[in-house]
């Protein structure tokens, strides 16, 4: 039997391996390609690496409120306390939003936020070592390097767990809801050339 200490490290292990996960389903994906693609386009209309830098550090704001309200909403509906909840008063939901939130939660976003400073940090050390010159597309004015890529990568990872995960937890399913409209569409086109 695991140890509480063994237990911890097994978890935040754990999280620290999440985003490579969701890389290689990003990379190896239609949904993940169809997701990336857009995001780093949106990176690239950025003037400067400093707002690609303030845009990872926003997206991972909202990651961390996004799971917070997430895990929120996952634990009213398990404890059967939406009627209970839906009665209090809007400074009583607040209070009792913060006593819900863990310890174990703002941990694993310090862990996660250590991962990515880690990672845009080495990939700085690789493009010195071996002395990666700064590249440029020709749809963009942005000059990239591997940090950049690598900023770029987090704020991929941000906004998958952001719109695939914590939206479908509290019962926003983007792919699902995003299929239906184009459903729709394609049943109006379908009409309207008839």
């Amino acid at each position: 039997m695991k140890n509480s200490f063994e237990k911890e490290i097994t978890l935040y292990l754990h999280y620290l391996a999440k985003p490579f996960i969701i890389i290689q389903e990003v990379v190896t994906t239609p949904k993940g390609i169809a997701f990336a693609i857009p995001t780093f386009a949106g990176i690239s209309l950025l003037s400067t690496q400093e707002l690609a830098f303030f845009f990872l550090v926003i997206a991972y704001l909202t990651d961390f409120i996004t799971g917070i309200i997430a895990s929120f909403m996952e634990r009213i509906a398990e404890e059967k306390k939406e009627q209970e909840v839906e009665s209090f008063t809007w400074k009583e939901k607040v209070v009792y939003f913060f006593d819900n939130i863990s310890s174990d939660q703002m941990k694993r976003s310090i862990v996660k936020g250590i991962g990515y400073s880690l990672f845009i940090l080495c990939s700085y050390g690789i493009q010195f070592i071996f002395k990666i010159k700064p590249f440029s597309f020709s749809f963009s004015d942005l000059v990239w390097d591997l940090p950049l890529l690598a900023v770029g990568g987090a704020i991929v990872i941000e906004l998958w767990s952001i719109l695939l995960e914590n939206f479908k937890r509290m019962g926003f399913d983007i792919i699902k809801i995003g299929l239906g409209m184009f459903s729709k569409a394609k049943e109006v086109k379908n009409k309207i050339t008839e």
